[in-house]
Parts: C-alpha cells; sequence; structure tokens
C-alpha cells in the first residue's frame, strides 16, 4: 500500500499497485509484513533479504536498494498448496521516476473514479 496525495497510511486516498512492489532507489524502505494463515517468509534474493512471517504477529523488515532493476519477491518457506504462486516483483526506481510512476498512478486511479461515477448516474 502506498499514502496517496496526503501522504499518510490508512487514509482513503491510500493505493495498492498488485504483484509490484515500487520504491525509489536509496530510500530506506519499511514493509510491515502480516501472515493470516501460515508461516511466510518475505524474500528477495538479490538483495540478500529475508524475514519470516508469524500469523498473530505484526513484524516489519526495513531496507535500502541501492541500485535499480527489477528483481523477485518471493516465499521462502514452503507454506502449503499454494506456495508455488506465490511470488511478486520489486521494482527499483531513481527517485524522479518514482514520483512521476506515484503521479501516474494517483491520475490512472481519478480516472477510473471518475469513469466509475458516471456509470452510476
Amino acid at each position: 500500500m502506498y499514502p496517496g496525495e496526503d501522504g499518510e497510511f490508512d487514509t482513503p486516498d491510500d493505493f495498492v499497485s498488485p504483484g509490484v512492489l515500487t520504491i525509489p532507489r536509496d530510500e530506506l524502505i519499511i514493509v510491515e509484513l502480516v501472515s493470516e494463515d501460515v508461516i511466510h517468509s518475505f524474500a528477495i534474493n538479490a538483495l540478500r533479504l529475508k524475514q519470516d512471517i508469524v500469523p498473530g504477529l505484526d513484524v516489519r523488515i526495513a531496507f535500502q536498494a541501492t541500485r535499480t532493476g527489477e528483481w523477485e519477491i518471493n516465499c521462502a518457506e514452503l507454506c502449503g498448496w499454494g506456495h508455488y504462486r506465490m511470488s511478486a516483483r520489486l521494482r527499483v526506481l531513481e527517485a524522479s521516476e518514482f514520483v512521476n510512476w506515484v503521479n501516474e498512478t494517483e491520475a490512472a486511479r481519478g480516472r477510473l473514479s471518475e469513469v466509475s461515477q458516471a456509470g452510476r448516474r
């Protein structure tokens, strides 16, 4: 989840980017990890990063990516039948590219909201 224009989490303007974690290079990133079922393990092998996630515990992991690119995020714990589907991408952008991405994402969200509201009339 990303904060919207107000810069605050847990407000109506927050947005998500399913399947891709997009972050700026050289910024401290804190990810809050929560499991609702079994033990999982958040792993970004390219960054030598791995953190177990235990149901009932709020776990945070902090990291800083120092180069741009795209890498796999996966579950490194054999957690059950759907384990093979548990993957996503980490995309690291230069700071200016990240700002552009956020602005484009928010603009697209605004256009979708306008279309949705027009359909309700």
